[in-house]
């Protein structure tokens, strides 16, 4: 009889797949601890700075909304106008009939 090959599934082990001993998985999974040297620290002028940045954008958009809206309102009006001085005239040419 010829013998299957012993199957090894990630994360799926058992001590029968491991040649009886079992393996201690959760270090695998554990956050690995970072060396002071590796990360580096974001100074209180570097977020001032980027605090400053996103307030200038947000400026922008807020200059460019407004100027959008300043020019739809005056549209409107142009249009209101027209349609009164329309409906004025209107009744004018009824009252001389």
């Amino acid at each position: 009889m010829t013998e299957t090959p012993e199957t090894k599934v990630p994360g799926l082990s058992t001590p029968a797949l491991t040649n009886g001993e079992f393996i201690d998985a959760s270090s695998e999974f554990l956050p690995k601890e970072k060396d002071a040297s590796d990360e580096r620290q974001t100074s209180a002028i570097e977020i001032a700075s980027e605090l400053e940045s996103n307030i200038k954008q947000i400026q922008k958009m807020l200059e460019q909304s407004d100027k959008e809206v300043n020019e739809k309102v005056e549209r409107i009006s142009e249009r209101i106008e027209r349609l009164r001085r329309f409906c004025e005239d209107s009744s004018k040419e009824k009252s001389s009939s």
